[in-house]
This record gives structure tokens, sequence and C-alpha cells, in this order.
């Protein structure tokens, strides 16, 4: 999963991916590269990432956007 947004958008997604109890276990689970304006979410091998999670980190990261 590809998310490309502006940058502190981008910011926001990182630090819930290092903060929320949803973002941790993503992160856990999935491959994370970052880039300026976008940021790459891939399962590891043998893992698989739920809607419901990336739902719920949408959620959240609303919070963490100033």
């Amino acid at each position: 999963m590809k998310i490309t947004s502006q940058e502190y958008i981008i910011d926001a997604i990182q630090e819930a991916l290092k903060t929320n109890t949803t973002g941790i276990g993503i992160a856990m689970k999935c491959d994370i590269r970052r880039e300026k304006e976008y940021i790459t979410i891939e399962p590891k091998r043998g893992q698989t990432l739920s809607f419901v999670d990336v739902f719920w980190l949408g959620y959240f990261v609303r919070e963490y956007v100033n």
C-alpha cells in the first residue's frame, strides 16, 4: 500500500505507527519505507495487512494531524 500526501500528514502516519497500538501492530508485521511525500507499507513474508487495521490507523492518524 502506498500513501501519497503532504509531508505533515506522512509525518503523522509515521508517528502513529510508532506510538498508537494499531500502528505498532501494523509496524510489527509490515515493512515501512518513507520518502518525503509518500509512505509505503507492505506486509512482511507470511503476514497479511487487514483492511480493518488500515481503517483504524487512518481513524487514529487524524488525532496526530495539527
